[in-house]
């Protein structure tokens, strides 16, 4: 399926750089300095838009009564001064507009900021599904308060899974639904969170972290969820010679294990995205 894109055309004018931009390209000034101000508009009113990305991912252990069970995957929403509340807000409404059956969190829900932590568990809140949203937590949220995000996540009706998991059952049927804390701060315990399950469980694995892959294939998890990458934020047109880097965003696979990789919400560094626009995934689950 073609993705959705969206801009929010209200949001792009509060840039400052669009007079700037103006004055440049009327006096003339050095072509240089002129492509650098298009490529800087440019980025930032992609760092403002939101593209769907309606994707089927076929699974050959998925449970029939799962078949065609819609789950809605944002990451990395990044509330801090680069990404506002109105604008996470927005994306929030446009996801409940696709009426998933489940939302699924894959953290990073802010950069550094303590004070952002609540506003963004509020905006959460709003989330509507049938069967709930679930989620697991990124470094940045190490970085900021680990503790405080869980407990405004929790207070919002949002069920963390922090190397824990359970059965999620539907019907007749029943899958292992599990997170695993964040890789990059040293706290994943992927044995924990598929403690309980068994061999032949259908196994669906949170991990903020995508660098998991191996590990989540050798303990035979079938679908891992993840973010953390922002698709690489500013995609070159020659990045793949100069700038390679595995797993950055999409759908892969390791051996029987399949990886979905959003691009996330927000940004970090600069409030800046090129050829990589922010992502709302709504993942379809098929029985193969």
């Amino acid at each position: 399926m073609t993705p959705t894109r969206i801009y929010f055309s209200e949001m792009k004018s509060r840039q400052p750089y669009g007079s700037i931009f103006s004055v440049v390209k009327r006096k003339g000034l050095f072509p240089v300095a002129s492509q650098v101000l298009t490529f800087i508009k440019h980025a930032l009113a992609e760092a403002n838009s939101i593209s769907i990305e309606h994707v089927k991912i076929h699974l050959k252990r998925l449970p029939k009564d799962f078949d065609r069970f819609k789950i809605v995957h944002l990451s990395d929403l990044h509330h801090s001064p680069f990404t506002k509340i109105d604008y996470i807000e927005k994306v929030i409404d446009i996801s409940n507009q696709l009426r998933p059956d489940m939302f699924i969190l894959t953290g990073d829900y802010v950069s550094h900021e303590v004070e952002y932590i609540t506003p963004l568990a509020k905006a959460l809140s709003h989330l509507k599904a049938h069967y709930g949203t679930y989620a697991c937590l990124g470094n940045h949220d190490h970085w900021t308060d680990a503790e405080l995000i869980t407990k405004e996540l929790q207070k919002s009706g949002i069920k963390l899974l922090i190397n824990e998991g359970f059965y999620f059952s539907l019907n007749d049927s029943r899958i292992w639904l599990c997170g695993v804390d964040d890789y990059m701060v040293g706290k994943a315990h992927l044995k924990a969170a598929l403690k309980g399950s068994k061999e032949e469980d259908f196994k669906l694995l949170l991990s903020h972290n995508p660098q998991i892959l191996r590990f989540a294939a050798y303990h035979g998890v079938d679908l891992m969820l993840s973010g953390h990458t922002h698709g690489g934020q500013i995609r070159l047109k020659t990045e793949r010679k100069l700038l390679p880097r595995r797993l950055k965003s999409g759908l892969y696979r390791y051996r029987e294990t399949q990886v979905y990789i959003t691009r996330g919400i927000g940004t970090v560094v600069v409030p800046m995205r090129y050829q990589c626009p922010p992502e709302i995934s709504l993942l379809e689950l098929c029985s193969a």
